[in-house]
């Protein structure tokens, strides 16, 4: 059974009927495509966009490291040089 807190933090989605089915989590990650691996992860709520959620991955970019994302993903707030 699940948790209130839980089902606070990562509610079900507006569709679903009261007490049925299960929260649902986004999950935004950067993958390394040289080895397939997943570097890191943050978990936000389903309804958050990803783009507001990847600076919180800008840490996992490194200098000379190549980034490959939709328009979406466009990072405006990288440091400046």
């Amino acid at each position: 059974m699940d948790t209130v807190k839980n089902q606070l933090k990562y509610p079900q989605p507006a569709g679903q009927k009261k007490d049925c089915g299960f929260p649902v989590m986004g999950v935004v990650a950067v993958a390394n495509h040289s080895h397939g691996g997943i570097v890191d992860t943050v978990k936000c709520q389903h309804q958050k966009h990803d783009a507001r959620m990847a600076p919180q991955l800008l840490h996992t970019v490194k200098e000379n490291d190549i980034m490959l994302g939709d328009r979406a993903s466009a990072l405006t707030n990288l440091p400046a040089e």
